[in-house]
């Protein structure tokens, strides 16, 4: 049977949705939920991010022992502890020379500029870079989520 897990405050919009109630397990940040699947142990941990609305990160165990990461949309990653994890599932949204480069360029023609929001919301791939030297191991993997790419440099493979 097909669940959904997430922090509460996404119970209500995947309700609306039309995802029945009794299939979303409502995780709440610094608690942990067990799943015993197929025979199996698995636990994920919710953990509060930081971003202009409700996010929430999570640590997950794997029967294996292996442990993986997930941080998406968050401006910081202070206070978050994941040493020697198997895998990072990390956000890395900007590089923050380009980011100020397009600032400049948008403001200079009178353009909205969204990337002040960003760099607020968002963690840099220099962010992301310095959690992983941080914490990770000799043997960890990762994978960066949500680069930025400007429309011009979409090929249309991509899209």
């Amino acid at each position: 049977m097909l669940r959904f897990g997430c922090c509460s405050w996404m119970v209500l919009p995947l309700v609306e949705c039309g995802v029945d109630v009794r299939r979303i397990d409502s995780f709440h940040p610094g608690g942990k939920m067990h799943y015993h699947i197929f025979g199996m142990d698995y636990i994920i941990e919710a953990f509060d991010l930081f971003h202009d609305v409700p996010n929430c990160g999570y640590k997950i165990q794997l029967p294996n022992g292996e442990r993986v990461l997930y941080v998406t949309d968050t401006g910081t990653l202070e206070g978050v502890s994941a040493p020697a994890y198997e895998l990072y599932l990390i956000e890395a949204n900007y590089r923050e020379t380009e980011l100020k480069e397009r600032m400049a360029q948008k403001l200079a023609a009178g353009e909205m500029a969204y990337e002040g929001r960003v760099e607020a919301t968002h963690l840099s791939k220099e962010q992301a870079d310095a959690f992983l030297m941080a914490n990770a191991g000799p043997k960890s993997c990762f994978a960066y989520l949500h680069g930025h790419q400007e429309r011009a440099e979409i090929t249309e493979e991509q899209e």
